[in-house]
């Protein structure tokens, strides 16, 4: 039993630590060619498309995961599919109109047609890593994603020794990453033979959504909380400042690996068994020990890390580094507490939990940026992971009671 829990840990850990070396790598990239200023400019832009594709996409991904038994129904992936293609346009205008409204002074008219492309990329990317977990493709699913960034870190590399460093090239390079990550989840489904017809039929989306909407609170409020200091920090502190904290970020939150590979592990556990097991909590002892020895590791190695891979222009981000180093803790903890109280049946619960905090982060990231600029949005994130990572510790100890009680009420 044991060696079961290892080798689960280490296969979804395996492939997040895939994915976070490919994200790592695509942000050292991006700094270092970019410079503070377009690496601000290019975090602004990703960050509002990832959270226009968790509005658009309704929680339909995890819809179709729910209804999987044990693979999905034909009918429900071309209706995610054809939703998924119908919805692609909409997530492009949606993000270029955002990262217009919050950065028009340094999103220029060229890079709008890149920004509108990587924005409908970007949600057709999503949808097909969700597509792979609902086929039971955890872990693939995972590693597809890094697969993305890899490739649009050595597009965006060869792309600059030919001379061309911008924002729009970037940018034009995270959709060849999109399509690379849509071809690689292919050929991890192909196996199961999956219906690639695209159903255009509104009966079928609003069946995906209705099950997937209560979900998309928490998944687009969690999002929200993550990302709030980047999409608030350039237009409160201009871009240079928001690059430098980009990559502070980029590095701390090489810290939430073992948590958010585990959290997956714990949801389809804890699910499964309607319960918290002691196969459960011992995934999230193991998940606690290895994201603290990753912090102590990264606040040693902090001025090396930021200085040498990063470059020197980047060395105001190590305090900033190590401050959210104890933000991510919290975070960690959050993520996998979050998932077992998801798995318990409690998805409204954790999405009003969610959503409340949220609204917390709002002000105090708005506040405390204005008065602080980059250190204020530290300061900030340490705060509300804590709140938030608190209020799930105290949902997920009320929904496993219940859970341990629901036997003897039978």
């Amino acid at each position: 039993m044991r060696g079961n829990r290892i080798r689960a840990l280490s296969g979804v850990t395996g492939s997040a630590i895939g994915n976070a070396a490919s994200a790592m790598l695509l942000g050292v990239v991006t700094a270092r060619l970019l410079g503070p200023v377009g690496q601000g400019t290019l975090t602004l832009v990703t960050t509002t498309s990832a959270m226009t594709v968790l509005a658009l996409s309704a929680g339909t991904g995890i819809s179709l995961r729910v209804r999987s038994a044990p693979v999905p129904d034909p009918t429900d992936v071309r209706a995610f599919l054809g939703l998924s293609l119908g919805l692609m346009p909409l997530s492009g205008l949606v993000t270029m109109a955002a990262a217009w409204l919050l950065a028009a002074r340094v999103v220029g008219l060229g890079a709008l047609v890149a920004i509108f492309a990587y924005g409908a990329a970007a949600l057709l990317s999503r949808q097909a890593s969700d597509l792979v977990q609902a086929y039971g493709r955890t872990s693939a699913s995972i590693l597809s994603i890094g697969v993305g960034f890899l490739v649009q870190a050595v597009a965006f590399g060869a792309l600059a020794g030919l001379g061309h460093r911008s924002v729009a090239g970037a940018l034009a390079c995270g959709v060849l990453g999109a399509v690379a990550q849509c071809l690689f989840s292919w050929a991890c489904i192909r196996a199961f033979r999956p219906a690639l017809l695209a159903t255009w039929r509104l009966e079928r989306w609003l069946a995906l959504i209705r099950q997937g909407a209560p979900t998309v609170g928490y998944g687009l409020g969690l999002l929200a909380m993550q990302r709030l200091d980047r999409l608030l920090l350039v237009p409160l502190a201009g871009p240079r400042a928001g690059g430098v904290y980009a990559v502070a970020a980029t590095v701390a939150e090489a810290a939430r690996i073992t948590s958010s590979a585990v959290g997956q592990l714990l949801f389809v556990r804890t699910a499964g068994s309607r319960g918290v097991t002691r196969e459960v909590r011992h995934l999230y002892q193991l998940a606690v020990v290895l994201q603290l020895l990753i912090i102590g590791v990264l606040e040693l190695l902090a001025p090396w890390v930021v200085g040498q891979v990063f470059g020197a222009d980047y060395l105001p981000a190590v305090p900033l580094l190590r401050g959210l180093l104890v933000a991510e803790l919290f975070m960690g903890l959050a993520l996998m507490d979050s998932r077992i109280v998801m798995g318990l049946g409690r998805l409204r619960e954790v999405g009003a939990v969610t959503l409340a905090s949220t609204s917390l982060a709002v002000a105090v990231y708005a506040v405390l940026i204005h008065a602080g600029g980059a250190a204020g949005a530290v300061q900030a994130s340490v705060a509300t992971y804590a709140v938030y990572a608190t209020l799930l510790l105290w949902q997920r100890t009320r929904a496993a009671r219940t859970a341990e009680r629901k036997p003897l009420n039978v």
